[in-house]
């Protein structure tokens, strides 16, 4: 009876071992950089025309970390720097007669990844997959003040720089270089309840601002099991 109890034992180690390495082998860090462009939506930046898109775009960078469970989801974080423009002549709101919108952004973020296809070492077949990605975390913002030219009445003034939370999401298409590197592109919108991008927030408007940008992200994977 003992080692009937020991040899199942055995047998038991053995499978739970197997398992383990067998998931373990599934396991991916990323590393990833990442530069783009940065466009807003907010007060008065409410006409985002490709003419405009194009004409008030600046750019942003970033660096996240991704630990993939599998071949699928992923967990990680990253943080993004980028600058906002927007002159209200290229839009459609009334009361901002002669306002640009001069503005950095510091933004860090939780996110979640999913793979739509199985992607990783084992999965060469492989070379590419579409991929979602929601986050949610929280920005800086900072504004130059315009002197020079008046503002809504109801418009009330945040110098300085302004925290908010954020969320959003990111759609991207992940191809791989090589056994240890990809290169993606992506697009994200995120929204920002605390609606102060430009510097000012309106009465009555309860509705977020948004930060949009295209991305290019380069990724190198570390295996935890080779």
């Amino acid at each position: 009876m003992t080692r009937i109890v020991a040899v199942s034992l055995l047998a038991f180690l053995a499978v739970s071992s197997a398992e383990l390495t067998a998931q373990r082998s599934l396991r991916t860090y990323d590393l990833s950089a990442f530069a783009g462009t940065s466009n807003a939506i907010g007060n008065f930046a409410n006409n985002p025309s490709i003419n405009n898109l194009l004409s008030e775009t600046r750019s942003q960078f970033g660096v996240g970390f991704t630990h993939f469970t599998g071949p699928r989801w992923g967990w990680g974080f990253e943080g993004r720097y980028g600058t906002l423009y927007a002159d209200n002549r290229n839009h459609t709101a009334a009361g901002f007669t002669g306002i640009e919108m001069n503005s950095t952004y510091t933004q860090v973020q939780g996110q979640l990844t999913l793979h739509l296809r199985k992607f990783g070492k084992y999965y060469k077949r492989h070379f590419h997959t579409p991929y979602l990605r929601p986050g949610a975390g929280v920005v800086f913002t900072q504004s130059s003040y315009m002197y020079d030219v008046p503002y809504p009445a109801n418009a009330t003034i945040y110098n300085g720089t302004n925290p908010s939370l954020t969320y959003g999401m990111d759609l991207g298409w992940k191809f791989r270089l090589s056994e240890y590197q990809s290169l993606a592109l992506e697009w994200g919108t995120h929204f920002v309840p605390g609606d102060k991008i430009e510097g000012f927030t309106v009465a009555n408007d309860d509705t977020p601002d948004r930060i949009n940008g295209l991305r290019v992200r380069y990724t190198y994977h570390i295996y935890t099991w080779e």
